[in-house]
This record gives C-alpha cells, structure tokens and sequence, in this order.
C-alpha cells in the first residue's frame, strides 16, 4: 500500500468500473487525476453514453478528469489487426491507449498510470498487466496494478448505488 499522496494518472472508459477503482485508489492516498481517451468506444451513440455518464461521475464523485473532446475512432481503426481474433485486439487496444496514457503521465510528471479496466471481468487481465508494465517501463514511469476484477461483486455495487450505464461490451 503506497501510504503518501503519489499522483496517479487513471485512464477511464465508463463509469461504471471508474466508481470502484477511483474509491481503491483514494483509500491508498493516491492523488488521481481521470484520463478519458477511448477511441475503441463505437459506435458513436455508445461512446456518447459513456462519455456523458463519466462527466456526470466525475462531478458527482469529485474526480478531477482530463477528456479528450474529440472521437477519434477514424485513427484507431487504421491500424486496427488484420487477425479479429480477440487476443489480437486487446493487444492492439491496451498498446494504444495505455501508450497515449502513459505520454501524457509523463508529460505531466505523474510517476504512476493505472486504468479502470483492471475492475473488468471481462478482460484480458494477464495481458493488460503486461502491456501496462512494458508501455510504462518505456516512458520510464510504473504501472499501478491491481486485480479489482476479483471482487466482482463489490465493483458492481459500487457503482449499482449509483445508478451508472453498464456497457455490454468493452469496445
């Protein structure tokens, strides 16, 4: 458990698995910062939801947030994998965005990134451990990791209580 006030830079994609980790986070003294950048959210009207619902949380939950306006689904999809496979696709995803995470860290001199996607239960969390440390490690600051996906029911309540949208589907 990290005991001073360290900043964090959270990459968020809903709400709904924001609500648990922001709450982890806060009990462990971090200082966190919200990072919204989710070019893998489509179509538009889902990204819409997830977007306005998250500016509701954050007001509501007073996480300071950094969100990107613009929906840049044209760039993520360029370099989208040939192979659909969904190994594949996670990989492609958990690079890109963590990346984009992890250059705005340290833009700003956040030692730490972490994201909300460790509370999915439905994610490849062997591989976004992984991806997370190696695109950290590269920009030379540290990925915060913590497998909040195994208190399944405690992630849902958290944000239950707070009537947020649950997506279907990480993309």
């Amino acid at each position: 458990m990290i005991m001073s006030k360290t900043k964090i830079l959270l990459h968020t994609d809903s709400a709904y698995f924001t609500t648990y980790v922001h709450r982890q986070l806060k009990k462990h003294q971090f200082e966190i910062l919200g990072y919204w950048f989710n070019p893998q959210i489509h179509p538009y009207s889902e990204y819409r939801k997830r977007f306005l619902m998250h500016q509701l949380y954050s007001l509501i939950e007073d996480l300071p947030m950094v969100f990107f306006f613009f929906y840049p689904v044209e760039k993520y999809l360029q370099n989208y994998p040939a192979e659909k496979g969904k190994p594949e696709i996670c990989n492609y995803c958990f690079h890109m965005i963590l990346d984009k995470t992890a250059a705005y860290a340290k833009k700003l001199k956040i030692p730490y990134i972490a994201t909300t996607w460790c509370a999915d239960p439905g994610i490849n969390q062997k591989l976004l451990k992984q991806v997370g440390e190696a695109v950290a490690e590269a920009h030379g600051i540290r990925f915060y990791y913590q497998p909040y996906y195994q208190n399944k029911k405690e992630v849902y309540a958290a944000s239950d209580e707070l009537k947020l949208y649950r997506q279907n589907w990480c993309g």
